[in-house]
């Protein structure tokens, strides 16, 4: 099992309220629809507290969970993942983006 982690910012001008409806009610759909998306076995997006919203830094994390790296980019090769790639450049400052694929998790406690 691996994950791609990646700390999102939104786009400057957006307001934070807009930002966090947009990546829940629009974004996070629309990955759950695609094959690309498909391939993961696991999608969670982590928004940061409404009270840190005007906090500089990162507005969110999100985790894809995949079965191999190789899964993960065969997502990136599906047919619509265009429409996911596309959707990203409308609400996350991709200049900030930061991403990585991690190996299984190491369970300090609980």
């Amino acid at each position: 099992m691996v994950k791609l982690i990646c700390f999102v910012r939104r786009k400057p001008g957006m307001e934070a309220e807009e930002f966090h409806r947009y990546w829940r009610e629009e974004h996070g759909p629309l990955v759950a629809s695609t094959k690309s998306g498909g391939h993961a076995l696991r999608y969670e997006q982590n928004h940061r507290v409404r009270d840190h919203w005007d906090q500089p830094g990162y507005d969110g994390v999100t985790e894809q969970w995949f079965r191999s790296v190789d899964d993960f980019f065969a997502s990136l090769q599906e047919d619509d993942y265009h429409l996911i790639e596309a959707d990203i450049a409308t609400f996350i400052d991709v200049d900030s983006l930061e991403w990585m694929i991690t190996d299984d998790a190491e369970v300090i406690a609980g």
